[in-house]
């Protein structure tokens, strides 16, 4: 009570001083109202993005708007990591990235999980766009992105990266796998990944709720 009681008295010093040089043009809270929201639990709206400079990170750091500015345009394209074949076996289309990245091993860096919820340090996607010496190539290909797209990409992580885009309501049903059905393999994957449209109770798959089944040449 006692810091938002500074808190408080510092945004009524800064009123005043606002008011008592451009009343005409300010509009401020009184030290009351102020107070009052305090006391009624009232919390401040989170700050706006900040404006793309050229720099990149003109976009919040939640995984919708990652998607949209970074992941759809730059990587989930043709010949990348895009339809049954993607590369790595990472599709980063908006139906089954997520799934695709965070928690799951990386089959380049088995030591690393490609986003590791809290930890941008140990997530391998940070090393692929920061171009880290121990993983080859930067991505995306085309060049490395703006240090501030990476930037929202890293707080992203740090803030856990969860998913923040609407959950269905209708029962659960699986929206993603990897490798994709009817894709043709020359060599047993290494994992298998299903993606669902919620998150699911790990506890809850096992032998008696989930079953693989394949097809080979010979049949089994």
């Amino acid at each position: 009570m006692l810091a938002a009681t500074k808190r408080v008295c510092s945004l009524g010093a800064a009123a005043l001083a606002c008011a008592s040089l451009c009343l005409p043009a300010c509009d401020v809270q009184t030290f009351d109202e102020a107070a009052a929201g305090f006391q009624n639990g009232y919390t401040p709206p989170p700050p706006e993005p900040p404006p793309d400079d050229g720099t990149g990170g003109g976009f919040a750091p939640v995984f919708s708007e990652i998607q949209a500015n970074v992941l759809t345009p730059d990587c989930a394209t043709s010949g990348c990591h895009a339809g049954a074949t993607p590369a790595a076996g990472l599709n980063l289309e908006a139906a089954n990235s997520y799934t695709m990245l965070v928690g799951i091993v990386s089959t380049q860096e088995p030591s690393l999980q490609r986003v590791e919820q809290g930890d941008p340090v140990n997530s391998y996607l940070m090393h692929k766009l920061g171009g880290a010496a121990d993983t080859g190539d930067v991505m995306p290909p085309t060049g490395a992105l703006p240090e501030g797209d990476i930037a929202v990409v890293r707080q992203w992580i740090a803030d856990g990266a969860l998913d923040d885009r609407a959950q269905a309501s209708a029962p659960i049903r699986v929206t993603s796998l990897s490798p994709a059905p009817n894709a043709s393999l020359t060599e047993a994957p290494a994992q298998i990944v299903a993606g669902f449209d919620r998150n699911l109770d790990a506890s809850t798959v096992n032998a008696m709720t989930f079953s693989v089944r394949g097809s080979g040449g010979d049949a089994s």
